[in-house]
């Protein structure tokens, strides 16, 4: 038995086809896919329904719960921030199949397989979905995570980061991010679980592809022109391999707080725009 995994896809289609035919060559039997299908890159549609084509288990991430909690008009004011603008865009621009689809996916699975050991599949921790689980921080919170779950295997998204532990003969895995790779190459990843000699056992792969063609579909699509901002930050993330995204943000809430927005849960778009004015200055 193998099981590919894949986590992160971020609406990036090009990413999700090149990992799709690298996997054709493998003897895999089944799909996981470990939540943020979505928002970022611009094919999320796309994206969404070569998913459902797939004999795979799913679950959402906290991208697919932004979507839903916007959708149930928890967050009206999102539409008035540049900083939330690729959320929205998203949103209105999924087909209501699609939105439909998403608002099913559990937030975990348990997995379990004849003569197998169970698979807990989740996007962040098994407590958060939006927790980080970093090998070389949290060595202390996996060993919990582990022991909290009956299940032998631990699967994991979030960070973008590919690594795979075994912990108290326990398996923790995160199969690293289709779509927004954090690996300093840009290649998209994937994992392979197999099942030999009565345990999992977990591989990477990297998979190179075009992305001159993905840059030229957030033009598009119109995703570029409504979130111009955002677009140039992913695409340098995803060309250095770095969450450029993150330190854009904490770059601007900090130009937030010296310009008196200390209490601002948003960056008024008056900030936003000054930080992307100095940031790529830089």
């Amino acid at each position: 038995m193998q099981l590919a995994v894949l986590a992160d896809i971020h609406g990036n289609l090009t990413a999700l086809n090149a990992v799709l035919n690298d996997i054709k060559g493998l003897n895999v039997d089944k799909f996981i896919i470990a939540g943020d299908h979505i928002i970022d890159c611009p094919q999320n549609n796309e994206v969404l329904e070569k998913i459902r084509s797939l004999d795979a288990y799913v679950i959402q991430g906290n991208r697919e719960k932004y979507i839903m909690e916007y959708h149930n008009e928890l967050h009206d004011e999102w539409k008035e921030y540049k900083q939330m603008s690729a959320i929205v865009w998203t949103y209105n621009n999924l087909c209501a199949d699609n939105l439909k689809y998403i608002s099913k996916l559990p937030e975990q699975l348990s997995i379990s397989l004849p003569k197998m050991d169970s698979i807990r599949v989740v996007h962040g921790s098994p407590f958060d979905i939006s927790e980080k689980i970093l090998p070389h921080e949290h060595a202390e919170k996996i060993e919990g995570f582990l022991n909290a779950i009956e299940e032998s295997v631990l699967i994991c998204g979030h960070t973008h980061e590919a690594w795979n532990k075994v912990v108290n003969n326990k398996l923790i895995l995160n199969p690293g991010s289709v779509g927004v790779p954090f690996n300093e190459n840009g290649f998209a990843e994937y994992a392979v679980l197999t099942w030999k000699e009565e345990h999992w056992t977990a591989t990477h792969h990297q998979v190179e592809y075009n992305i001159n063609q993905l840059k030229q579909l957030f033009f598009l699509s119109g995703l570029y022109e409504n979130c111009e901002t955002w677009c140039k930050l992913t695409l340098q993330s995803i060309k250095e391999g770095k969450d450029i995204n993150m330190e854009f943000l904490k770059y601007a809430y900090d130009l937030a707080k010296k310009n008196g927005y200390s209490n601002s849960k948003l960056i008024p778009d008056c900030i936003w725009e000054k930080a992307d004015e100095h940031w790529f200055k830089k």
